[in-house]
This record gives structure tokens, C-alpha cells and sequence, in this order.
């Protein structure tokens, strides 16, 4: 059986969990849209790409997490 270390299992469980750390992102990014959005002259399109922006922030990082753990385990 291989040797597989705690890192490596964290990440996993992250893909794993990752309905979770997707919403919490998206909570994250609707509050801080909604205090930002403000700021800008148009109140909608500055709370959609804010809000856009940790929506896309989180799929790219399960994305990168992803292809990581592919080929750590096609590696090892």
C-alpha cells in the first residue's frame, strides 16, 4: 500500500468538502459585492463582477486542486 502524507489527504478532502468551501466563497464574495458595489455608479454590474470574482476564484482553485492530486497519485 503506498505511503500517502497528510497533505496530500488534506487536499482530497477538500474536493471532497468542496460544496462547502464553494458556498462559503460565494458568502464571502455576495458580502463583500454588497459593501463594495456602493462605490461604483453602476450598483448591479459592480455586484456581479465582485461577486463573480470569488465564484471563479473558488472553481480555479478545485480546478488547480484537482489536476494537483491527479497526478500526484499518477506519480506516486
Amino acid at each position: 500500500m503506498k505511503k500517502i502524507d497528510n497533505a496530500f489527504n488534506a487536499k482530497i478532502i477538500f474536493l471532497k468538502n468542496f460544496k462547502i468551501v464553494f458556498k462559503a466563497f460565494l458568502t464571502l464574495g455576495i458580502f463583500v459585492a454588497f459593501m463594495l458595489s456602493f462605490l461604483s455608479d453602476d450598483y448591479l454590474a459592480g455586484f456581479v463582477n465582485i461577486t463573480s470574482f470569488f465564484v471563479l476564484f473558488s472553481l480555479m482553485l478545485y480546478i488547480v486542486t484537482f489536476i494537483y492530486c491527479f497526478f500526484k497519485l499518477k506519480h506516486s
